[in-house]
């Protein structure tokens, strides 16, 4: 062989070690990016779950406030509102024995309230409904 084949033999042969050279750490690159990749899209996927829960969690705390709200409603308007018809039911049973003159006007106070009452139950029902699309 003569120096200048031998010369352009070296040649030949540092560009292959180049070439692997440079292939291998491009491997290796990409090997890095992947698994960086990997872990990026796992904690993706986490963060995505937990939002999921929290998503869950604030629909079910809003839904219980929701149910709160409307006993407290039910308690301070319909509960209150029998108990008023109650006690006037009992007042007219009394009047029926001492004026039955005024148990007419109680009957129609009766009535008032108890329709006042349906009304209100009627209302907080129709809360409890879903919302319908047109």
């Amino acid at each position: 062989m003569t120096w200048a084949e031998g010369i352009g033999l070296s040649l030949v042969m540092m560009a292959g070690g180049t070439f692997l050279i440079s292939y291998d750490l491009l491997y290796a690159r990409t090997q890095a990016d992947q698994a960086e990749s990997q872990a990026l899209l796992a904690d993706l996927q986490q963060a995505h779950l937990e939002l999921k829960v929290h998503a869950i969690q604030a629909e079910e705390l809003a839904a219980a406030r929701e149910r709160n709200r409307l006993a407290r409603e039910l308690h301070d308007s319909v509960s209150q509102m029998i108990f008023a018809i109650t006690l006037t039911s009992q007042s007219a049973r009394l009047l029926l024995e001492r004026d039955p003159a005024r148990v007419p006007e109680q009957l129609d106070r009766l009535e008032e309230m108890t329709e006042s009452a349906l009304g209100q139950l009627r209302s907080l029902i129709a809360q409890l409904r879903p919302p319908q699309n047109p």
